[in-house]
C-alpha cells in the first residue's frame, strides 16, 4: 500500500481486510489487490498479463524514472525507451517493479 499510494501517488478507493483497490491517475480502470492466506500459492498462470497505467504527461515515462533515481527509492526494472509504432504517435514507457517485484508499466 505505501508504495502504490506514497511513492505512485495512487488513489485508494477501497480498502477492507486482505483486500484493496486503487486507481491511478485520471480515474483509468482500477487495480485490486487480495493478501493470499499463508498456506495459499499463487498462480501466475491464471494472471491476465502486465497492467499498464498512462501518466497523461507528455515525457512523463522519462520524469518518472529521473524522480525514482533521485529518490533512491523503488526499482526500474525498464528504463524508459520510446517504442516506434506505424501509423501512430510513438509510445513512451517505463517498467518498474513494487516491493513484491511485480512489473508495472506506465506509458
Amino acid at each position: 500500500r505505501k508504495y502504490y499510494q506514497g511513492l505512485l501517488n495512487m488513489q485508494i478507493l477501497t480498502v477492507k481486510d486482505k483486500y484493496l483497490r486503487i486507481q491511478s491517475f485520471g480515474n483509468q480502470v482500477p487495480l485490486e489487490f487480495y493478501q493470499l492466506s499463508n498456506n495459499d500459492n499463487l498462480d501466475h498462470g491464471k494472471a491476465q498479463g502486465r497492467i499498464a497505467f498512462t501518466t497523461f504527461i507528455d515525457k512523463g515515462v522519462y520524469k518518472w524514472n529521473q524522480y525514482l533515481e533521485n529518490k533512491k527509492i523503488g526499482t526500474i526494472h525498464t528504463k524508459p525507451v520510446t517504442l516506434k509504432t506505424d501509423g501512430k504517435s510513438d509510445v513512451d514507457v517505463v517498467i518498474l517493479c513494487d516491493p513484491d517485484h511485480f512489473q508495472i508499466c506506465f506509458v
